[in-house]
């Protein structure tokens, strides 16, 4: 896991991250945001705000978009995220810039990706 930093005045934790032959899944914990009512689903186009981009260090590059597919309210205030990686990221990519952006500002951060092959 890794703490990303304030960005407008919400905090992330990525969890996680996923891919397999169905894509790619970046598991996030959101504190700090707006918190829709606990029966609207996704569908519903509920925008919390930020935009999350990903880019690869390996051969591809380019830029990823990532965008909220399931969000679950927590107990104490917290959202937790699945967000679609799209196009999938690949083994291949060695390490990663995550960009996140709010409504006035912006976090960059790059992490080292390890790719462990999941046991099922």
């Amino acid at each position: 896991a890794v703490l990303l930093p304030v960005v407008d005045g919400a905090r992330f934790a990525l969890a996680g991250l996923v891919t397999g032959p169905g894509g790619s899944m970046l598991q996030v914990v959101g504190t700090g945001l707006f918190t829709p009512g606990w029966d609207l689903p996704v569908a519903s186009g509920v925008n919390f705000g930020f935009s999350w981009w990903l880019r690869p260090g390996g051969a591809g590059g380019g830029w990823h978009v990532a965008v909220v597919e399931e969000y679950q309210l927590g107990t104490h205030g917290e959202i937790r995220f699945a967000l679609g990686v799209h196009p999938a990221l690949s083994p291949e990519d060695g390490d990663l810039e995550v960009m996140v952006t709010g409504p006035a500002a912006q976090v960059r951060v790059r992490l080292p990706l390890r790719w462990d092959p999941l046991p099922w």
